[in-house]
């Protein structure tokens, strides 16, 4: 028993050693470089958290996502991009990731400075060819839903080089 206990012990100091050192794995699916640019833009960044109200009522219990981080081809060009709804000190904003080369475009597409009063509560994923809100237009590419939990979302879509914007109401 005696022998059991010490080996256990051996064990977890191991682990956290593994962590304290940033050597075990992260849960989050965010690749080194959106963390990088993110890291850049702005620093001490972190996902958004969404309360546990707002997970129960309006995220999709199994999404392949995070409430705060999404993936998918948002451009078109066949390679895997991301968006995230961060936090850095007391703002927030969500940003789209491009894959570009060997690392990341990005693109801030909703933030406190263009007349949202708040983050959106959680980010979907919208699937190619898909009417946008009311308009006619349909998606080209897979695009970024920035939904507030029962209350209007907000999609962007790339086209023509940059984000646009849909809003839409519930």
């Amino acid at each position: 028993m005696a022998i059991h206990r010490k080996c256990m012990l051996v064990v977890l100091a191991l682990f956290v050693g593994l962590i304290s050192n940033g050597l075990a794995q992260e849960t989050t699916p965010i690749p080194k470089g959106v963390k990088s640019v993110l890291d850049q833009m702005h620093p001490g960044w972190k996902l958004a958290e969404i309360s546990a109200e707002n997970r129960n009522l309006c995220f999709k219990k199994n999404s392949k996502y995070e409430p705060t981080l999404i993936w998918g081809d948002f451009d078109g060009n066949g390679k895997q991009d991301y968006a995230a709804i961060i936090t850095y000190g007391n703002k927030w904003a969500v940003i789209a990731f491009l894959a570009r080369g060997t690392g990341y475009q990005a693109f801030e597409l909703l933030t406190p400075s263009q007349s949202y009063k708040r983050a959106p509560d959680i980010l979907d994923v919208f699937p190619k060819g898909v009417q946008l809100g009311t308009t006619a237009h349909k998606s080209p590419h897979e695009s970024i839903a920035m939904e507030y939990c029962e209350a209007s979302s907000v999609i962007s879509y790339y086209e023509a080089g940059t984000f646009h914007r849909v809003a839409t109401e519930d």
